[in-house]
């Protein structure tokens, strides 16, 4: 199987490829528990890949926009375990917009 790209992609576009391979045939163990979890845990493609974007205007890097949308914080907490992990510093009125977006 050939890697076409490394960009980070958020979980309802993992699901929409992994469901095509699934579909031609070519999907393996880890392929399959991906997704399971991303079939339970995936929004709509269109609004996540809207709110990456979103994101990523207020200066997040893409991989961390993504962790974002696919963890969908809707605690202050959360959000910050994801920005400390990845070394984003955002002010509080950030930090409470994207908290607003998923809670």
């Amino acid at each position: 199987m050939k890697t076409e790209s490394m960009e980070p992609v958020p979980l309802s576009v993992v699901y929409k490829m992994l469901k095509k391979r699934e579909k031609e045939g070519e999907i393996g163990y880890e392929q399959e528990n991906a997704l399971e979890h991303a079939k339970k845990f995936a929004g709509k493609e269109k609004e996540e890949l809207e709110l990456v974007e979103n994101l990523k205007q207020m200066k997040i890097p893409a991989e961390t926009a993504v962790n974002i949308v696919n963890v969908k914080p809707t605690k202050k907490d959360t959000l910050q375990s994801i920005l400390i992990r990845e070394n984003v510093e955002l002010s509080e009125e950030e930090i409470k917009k994207i908290i607003k977006i998923f809670g």
